[in-house]
């Protein structure tokens, strides 16, 4: 498609069906509405997610958002609420373009549940992605502000993001293996790009993350929808960056597990967040890996 001037219109050749898989890193600060208002309506997004899964997880237990998005902005006009499709089954039993999808962190950092998730990519997502069309794009979610949760032996921000790139990638080749060409998976370089503001704003990067250390805050959602926006698209979102209220307007929930909300980012914080996203997404490299070993 092609790109006009901040702020007009999306110009599609028909809207890009966009499916959502994983947990908080994505329901937090509702990620997939911001995505919508960031095209200006050009994308069309459904989603699947439930707290702290995995991919194997949420395969067998399915959507948990009944109570997190009951909420006025998620009302329709039956009364029911939007929440996303019941089941993965669901979710991709329908045309799609793209899938963006995320594990538990700390999953694709550890080799057990590393091999776990790839099982169960191999054998249950891969079919269904292959029959819904969309291009899977795995999030890489960012490394912990600080130790949690038991990931003290991951070791600091640097190297768990190195540890995730290495799980997310051979997410990436194993699916690359089985499904076609035109499918070939994507890597949104989220971790990285946080890390690039640790580097270069430390005050902004500790705004990026809730009180925990580990969800994202409004900042770090804006910088986590603008890389997937680039890897799915290769260029910056039309929407304007005047007014984060306006971009947020239709959240269905910020802060969902009861803590208060967060501040939205600047317009100036958005435009320089915007341009990592950018250098994050131009300047990952695939790793190699060797899908046999794995």
């Amino acid at each position: 498609y092609q790109r006009r001037v901040r702020g007009t219109s999306l110009c599609l050749m028909a809207e890009v069906q966009v499916a959502c898989i994983g947990n908080s890193i994505q329901y937090y600060n509702d990620c997939p509405r911001l995505l919508e208002a960031l095209s200006n309506g050009g994308v069309v997004q459904d989603s699947c997610f439930r707290g702290g899964c995995t991919f194997r997880s949420i395969l067998e237990k399915g959507n948990r958002m009944n109570k997190l998005w009951r909420t006025p902005n998620a009302l329709r006009g039956d009364g029911t609420h939007d929440i996303g499709a019941g089941t993965i089954e669901e979710l991709l039993s329908v045309r799609r373009d793209y899938v963006i999808m995320n594990d538990f962190t700390q999953g694709p950092a550890r080799d057990e549940s590393r091999a776990d998730s790839i099982a169960v990519l191999l054998q249950s997502y891969a079919p269904m992605l292959e029959r819904c069309g969309g291009i899977p794009v795995f999030l890489v979610t960012p490394a912990y502000q600080f130790p949690s949760r038991g990931s003290e032996d991951l070791g600091d921000p640097e190297e768990f993001t190195e540890l995730l790139l290495q799980g997310y990638q051979s997410y990436v080749n194993v699916l690359a293996a089985v499904l076609p060409e035109a499918q070939r998976p994507r890597i949104a370089p989220v971790g990285p790009a946080f890390l690039m503001v640790r580097s270069e704003s430390p005050g902004l990067w500790e705004c990026m993350f809730q009180l925990d250390g580990f969800h994202p805050s409004p900042c770090g959602t804006f910088l986590e929808a603008c890389v997937l926006f680039y890897t799915m698209f290769g260029r910056a979102p039309p929407a304007s960056l005047d007014d984060a209220a306006t971009l947020w307007s239709r959240a269905r929930n910020m802060a969902p597990h009861g803590e208060e909300p967060l501040r939205l980012p600047t317009s100036e914080e958005m435009e320089y967040l915007l341009i990592v996203a950018k250098r994050a997404c131009d300047s990952y490299i695939e790793l190699p890996l060797n899908v046999a070993s794995l």
